[in-house]
């Protein structure tokens, strides 16, 4: 599954919507869709605070996207 429906999908299991999520990581509705929809990258703050929020592991919600761009390199 690819990794921007995952994060979707955590997110809503946690039951929150996207503005709420927005709010706590303390930007626009619309800045968090396009990072959620990979229209713009998270930073790595941003990347820890969701991991934290959504009490998952960094790699679960984000590293299969680093392996396949890393595939690309070797």
């Amino acid at each position: 599954m690819p990794k921007l429906f995952i994060l979707e999908m955590e997110r809503k299991r946690a039951g929150l919507s996207q503005k709420e999520m927005a709010e706590k990581l303390n930007m626009s509705k619309t800045a968090y869709w396009y990072k959620e929809n990979g229209q713009s990258d998270f930073n790595c703050s941003q990347m820890i605070a969701l991991a934290k929020i959504l009490n998952k592991s960094l790699d679960s919600l984000f590293m299969e996207d680093l392996e396949k761009q890393n595939e690309v390199f070797i």
